[in-house]
């Protein structure tokens, strides 16, 4: 399924909130289908749904992205060469 417009965001909460009973909080990310003003105006009319903006680098919140940065650094450094090893 893509998803592109603010409602199919919205539509997977309003779905959990109906099925779990409570408030549904979620972190939001600087995605723009996430800052549309829609989702903003429904987020902000809905006391069920808490939203948190995540600051735009995060890898403490986000454990893969270190592990990512890691890999591509090794990645992108040349290896020695028999000579300089010995």
């Amino acid at each position: 399924m893509a998803l592109g417009a603010w409602t199919d965001y919205r539509d997977p909460l309003v779905r959990a909130h109906f099925r779990l009973g409570g408030p549904i909080t979620v972190g939001r990310d600087n995605l723009s289908t996430h800052r549309a003003a829609g989702m903003m105006k429904y987020a902000a009319e809905h006391d069920w749904l808490g939203v948190f903006q995540l600051p735009s680098s995060a890898p403490d919140l986000i454990p893969v992205a270190g592990v990512r940065y890691f890999f591509g650094a090794a990645r992108r450094r040349t290896p020695p060469s028999r000579t300089q090893a010995t």
